[in-house]
């Protein structure tokens, strides 16, 4: 499980995540700094969103699901959710990253790892998309830790 403190719950950032300001008063820095990594946090949960709802609901279950965050992105594309949506909040973020974690776990738990389905035109199989999947948690995984130790 998943465990980030979302005091405020209200939309993070702009889509742009602009710099903060270079020379502005105390207050105005730190909520401009607070807000740039709320920013990336929530991207980073959006993407792992998607990657989930595109290896198991796209490829693997053959559903024709349409990207979370941007209907108008390509539904092939394995890298979608970076670009926030514009009342974009992190408990939202992760509501959704949660619900699609537990479509997937349920498509999982009634398959075999050498089940397949087609992505890029080839078979791929469940363990390669499950150890792909894992990579993508574990990077944004690091990205998050960096983000809080910097």
């Amino acid at each position: 499980m998943v465990s980030i403190r979302v005091g405020d719950n209200r939309p993070v950032a702009t889509i742009e995540r602009p710099l903060p300001p270079l020379n502005a008063d105390e207050r105005t820095t730190l909520e401009a700094w607070l807000d740039f990594h709320r920013a990336i946090v929530t991207g980073l949960v959006q993407h792992m969103a998607e990657v989930e709802r595109n290896w198991f609901r796209r490829v693997f279950a053959g559903e024709r699901v349409p990207p979370i965050y941007d209907p108008r992105a390509d539904p092939d594309d394995p890298d979608g959710g970076f670009d926030l949506a514009s009342d974009a909040t992190l408990g939202d973020a992760l509501a959704t990253w949660r619900a699609e974690i537990a479509r997937a776990r349920s498509y999982c738990a009634g398959h075999a790892l050498a089940d397949t389905g087609r992505f890029m035109d080839q078979d791929v199989n469940l363990r390669w998309a499950a150890i792909l999947a894992r990579w993508r948690h574990g990077t944004c995984a690091w990205h998050r830790r960096v983000l809080h130790a910097g």
